[in-house]
């Protein structure tokens, strides 16, 4: 059965410096093996019950929860270090991009071109990068017909 919250508590709950001392509380409970275990317990539990899975799934399909959690993955990434105003992500941009290395790609159709981004490259053709840098390292002769070289 689940707890009634009253309205002071949803306030409260919103508060960035109670959502902190709540995330910190939990992350000190999680390093106890038996709290760990009871939770785990519990969640399992919830799962193993159909219409209590069914509900979670229907909450989850929801354009707006999917839309929320969207939004949620798009800033972690877009401000993985706290929240960056433009000048700043711009900043870190042309920092990556001066320490960038130079690679020679040549195409199945046997065109050679030079990129400083090798991932970026990889991506406009559809290759995985990890490949393209296991070409590099001679554990792959090439990835999907194009070869790869650092140039120096």
């Amino acid at each position: 059965m689940r707890r009634k919250v009253s309205e002071a508590a949803k306030r409260c709950m919103n508060d960035p410096k109670v959502k902190a001392r709540h995330r910190k509380a939990t992350k000190e409970a999680m390093k106890d093996p038996e709290r760990r275990r009871k939770i785990s317990e519990a969640v399992r539990r919830a799962w193993a019950h159909p219409e209590r899975r069914r509900k979670i799934m229907e909450k989850r399909n929801e354009s707006a929860y999917q839309l929320r959690m969207q939004k949620r993955v798009t800033e972690g990434v877009r401000h993985w270090k706290g929240k960056l105003t433009p000048e700043q992500l711009q900043e870190r941009k042309t920092k990556i991009a001066r320490k960038a290395k130079k690679y020679r790609i040549t195409m199945p159709n046997g065109q050679v071109a030079e990129v400083k981004s090798l991932t970026d490259s990889c991506r406009k053709h559809d290759i995985p990068p990890h490949q393209a840098h296991r070409v590099m390292d001679g554990t792959r002769s090439d990835a999907s017909g194009f070869t790869f070289a650092r140039v120096l």
